[in-house]
């Protein structure tokens, strides 16, 4: 007996001093079921195996970690301290629970935010079936007190449906296997049962540990609330803009962009605004390369070419609701909100296929030869980011009171997709043509699907028919070198229609030799420019944008080359395009423009072409026209107040 005490003297697992015979007397008893790794004859660290209730004889606890102790099958061996319990008078119950409680409170501190990010990720486990009656009595009333605290905690949510008495259970799982793994890696071993012995052993906490654990599982859920509140800005559609439109198909929303751009986020103007950086000293995506005299280039991970294809199998409502009109919206979205700003494309309803969009814009005389529906992305690189397209109908409110009132459509989304800018693995987009099935509701709810009214009528119909699965199909594109280097000059993200490149970065030039020509760049007044006043809010009509790129196109075109080498000969051409466009913004005749109205399209397109044929400045003193009076502030151009410009 003293060979084999000697034997373990110099064990790691042992104290500086030998085994004494004061210890002789200390006898502990086994909380847990234990399984020492097999394979120890020859070692001198021995691991005993045991069961939950086995006492010991203790020989030697100098080592807080393992003490040395002799069974009562006269085994001696090391066992870990956290799986046996020193008492005089047998196996304690309330020991137990002091054991588990006094573990999670000395790592509850470090293991907190762990255990809440893996809730839900493991398994429930059920009891063992040799636990007496009093341990199923105090689980009965576990339970009781956790589906009351989940009755108190939905109230407070709200909208939160699912119960949490599940989450609860899961995360006192993980915080018990995450300790029990500890374990394993001190013992290099593994078991299987501990863990549901030690969820019957926690389920007789005494009260101040059920409260402990009451307020681990509010904490969390006072976490999961704010955390879901800041990652949605978007305001999910209400259903109260829907009420006079009576019976919806299934999937049918308040346009969520839509109601986005209302709110006045999202705009051209604003993305296409100089920005501060963080200490407010210079502008982070307008600087200067004197070398080229030129913008700096500033290349970004994405830069991609799209379009539109087509959708198909968009359902329809029903005939009581008039619509007027169709558009698709395209935003780069992250999961949380609006990344940059929003474009909108009209869309028209093939007369063929009652199902099918068409978004190929055709000539006209107002728009010859004008590809509306190819656009270009630029983005950073960013988590999660993914094109945003969806689907709206513009729909007139069939309640009288409400016409009356306000004749403004509403935009109800009837099928939106997600195309990922990039591949889990970081590779990008490829190029050609995507099929993106079309989901209903919102982008922020998950498995909802749209109702289509298409049936087969026939047996054959199944096999002779194509698939009838709502979806848009988009091609994406790389661009040229030169057309590369364009954007590179225009902030990031931006989505804007591909013929209007040279107008954007026209538009950026000239805020940059502005800059630059201006005596007190530490201050920055507000001067009189009438073509950096008044061009944003020539971008932020479609129509007068598009008349605004092609009449730019053709002044570009006419300029002699002693022109184009003149900055300033350049941005005074700019100047007076933006000034034949901008006096139509005025005209009360043209009506304000919503991308997708086709009755309003028209009407506007029939007074425009009146002002572009006779010139805008000519055809105010014509008569048919009504115009607003100008204001003078109108074109008081200020870096810091252009389109919203603010600090990033």
């Amino acid at each position: 007996m003293v060979n084999k005490e000697t034997h373990h003297h110099h064990s790691p697992r042992q104290g500086t001093t030998s085994p004494t015979n004061p210890n002789a007397e200390l006898k502990a008893w086994a909380l847990y079921d234990y399984a020492a790794p097999s394979g120890q004859e020859g070692k001198e660290e021995v691991e005993l195996s045991f069961a939950a209730g086995d006492s010991f004889q203790v020989l030697q606890r100098d080592n807080p970690e393992w003490w040395y102790v002799r069974d009562s099958r006269k085994a001696e061996g090391f066992v870990p301290t956290t799986y046996v319990s020193i008492s005089k008078n047998g196996p304690p119950v309330a020991a137990k629970a002091k054991s588990v409680e006094s573990v999670e409170q000395a790592e509850a501190s470090s293991d907190d935010e762990e255990v809440f990010s893996s809730s839900g990720d493991e398994s429930e486990e059920e009891p063992d079936d040799g636990e007496e009656e009093n341990i199923e009595d105090d689980v009965d009333s576990a339970r009781q007190s956790d589906q009351h605290l989940d009755q108190v905690l939905e109230k407070q949510a709200g909208s939160v449906k699912s119960s949490r008495r599940g989450r609860a259970r899961d995360r006192d799982e993980a915080a018990v296997q995450k300790h029990q793994g500890r374990d394993r890696r001190r013992s290099h071993h593994g078991s299987n049962s501990n863990a549901s012995v030690r969820y019957n052993e926690k389920s007789q906490d005494s009260p101040d540990d059920t409260r402990y654990h009451r307020d681990r599982r509010r904490s969390s859920h006072d976490q999961r609330s704010r955390r879901a509140s800041s990652r949605r800005p978007l305001t999910v559609g209400s259903h109260d803009a829907l009420d006079g439109f009576g019976p919806l198909p299934q999937g049918f929303r308040v346009s969520t962009l839509g109601r986005t751009i209302a709110a006045g986020v999202g705009k051209l103007e604003r993305a296409i605004a100089p920005r501060l950086a963080y200490d407010a000293l210079d502008f982070c995506d307008l600087t200067w390369d004197a070398n080229n005299n030129w913008i700096r280039r500033r290349p970004a991970a994405h830069t991609i070419a799209f379009r539109i294809e087509s959708a198909l199998c968009v359902p329809n409502p029903a005939d009581h609701i008039q619509i007027v009109g169709r558009v698709a919206r395209i935003a780069l979205f992250d999961g949380t909100g609006v990344l940059g700003n929003i474009h909108s494309i009209p869309a028209t309803r093939d007369a063929d296929a009652p199902y099918s969009w068409r978004f190929k814009s055709k000539a006209s005389l107002l728009f010859p030869n004008d590809d509306k529906n190819a656009c270009f992305l630029r983005a950073d690189e960013a988590p999660n980011a993914a094109l945003l397209f969806e689907l709206a109908l513009l729909c007139r409110d069939q309640r009288p009171a409400v016409a009356a009132r306000n004749d403004q459509p509403v935009e109800i989304s009837c099928g939106w997709a997600l195309l990922p800018l990039a591949s889990i693995d970081g590779v990008a987009v490829p190029s050609g043509m995507h099929e993106l099935r079309l989901a209903g509701g919102t982008p922020f709810e998950k498995n909802v699907a749209l109702q289509t009214d298409m049936s087969r009528h026939g047996f054959l119909d199944g096999f002779l028919t194509s698939n009838r699965t709502p979806r848009v199909r988009i091609k994406i594109w790389r661009l040229g070198t030169t057309t590369v280097r364009r954007i590179n000059q225009l902030p990031s993200p931006l989505i804007a229609p591909l013929a209007a490149l040279r107008v954007l970065t026209r538009y950026r030039q000239c805020l940059a030799h502005a800059l630059l020509e201006h005596p007190q760049r530490s201050k920055l007044p507000s001067t009189c420019s009438p073509g950096l006043a008044l061009f944003p809010a020539v971008a932020a009509d479609a129509d007068l944008f598009r008349l605004m790129v092609i009449s730019w196109t053709k002044t570009a075109a006419a300029a002699s080359r002693k022109d184009k080498r003149t900055p300033a000969r350049m941005h005074q051409l700019f100047a007076n395009a933006v000034s034949a466009v901008a006096p139509a913004l005025r005209v009360m005749d043209v009506g304000r423009c919503v991308p997708g109205h086709e009755q309003l399209t028209r009407a506007r397109h029939q007074a425009l072409l009146r002002m572009r044929q006779t010139g805008v400045v000519d055809s105010l003193t014509m008569p048919g026209f009504s115009m607003q009076p100008f204001d003078v502030a109108e074109v008081k151009f200020g870096f810091l107040s252009a389109g919203g410009a603010g600090v990033y």
